[in-house]
């Protein structure tokens, strides 16, 4: 899955599109004191998962610093 993702203001939020996903059993919303103030799950469209990242009044991002960067799921094993 390669997500689709974009930064939008007033408030501050990351929004992070899934395709062809679909929202298992998880909490659709989670609230949080630091820079993450909340977070949101959806199922956006039929094959496209949404998550919310709503970051906190005084967080700010610059389109030009933030990127989607892959890691590795820690119950993979390394060669």
């Amino acid at each position: 899955v390669k997500p689709r993702y974009s930064l939008l203001a007033q408030p501050t939020r990351i929004i992070l599109d899934l395709p062809d996903t679909q929202v298992g059993g998880v909490e659709p919303r989670g609230s949080f004191s630091g820079a993450v103030r909340e977070i949101r799950v959806s199922q956006f469209q039929p094959n496209v998962a949404r998550i919310v990242l709503e970051l906190a009044p005084n967080v700010v991002l610059d389109n030009q610093q933030a990127q989607l960067q892959q890691v590795q799921d820690s119950d993979q094993t390394q060669d």
